[in-house]
């Protein structure tokens, strides 16, 4: 049961990590609008939202192991 319950929670993380990268990606000029104080370089926007897109699917395959 709480097993379960651990692995939904790091499965929608994974999934949430996932998006967030892809928006990131594909949205770089609307993103680094939004978030000049941490990024004003494109390419730094773009290596944060493959990493998080990495990050998600690495948690994916730890939960499925």
């Amino acid at each position: 049961m709480i097993n379960e319950t651990i692995t939904t929670i790091i499965l929608t993380m994974s999934i949430y990590l996932i998006l967030e990268g892809i928006i990131i990606y594909l949205f770089k000029k609307q993103t680094i609008k939004a978030l000049k104080k941490l990024s004003k370089n494109k390419k730094e926007l773009m290596k944060l939202g493959l990493a998080e897109i990495i990050i998600g699917l690495i948690l994916i395959l730890i939960v499925s192991l």
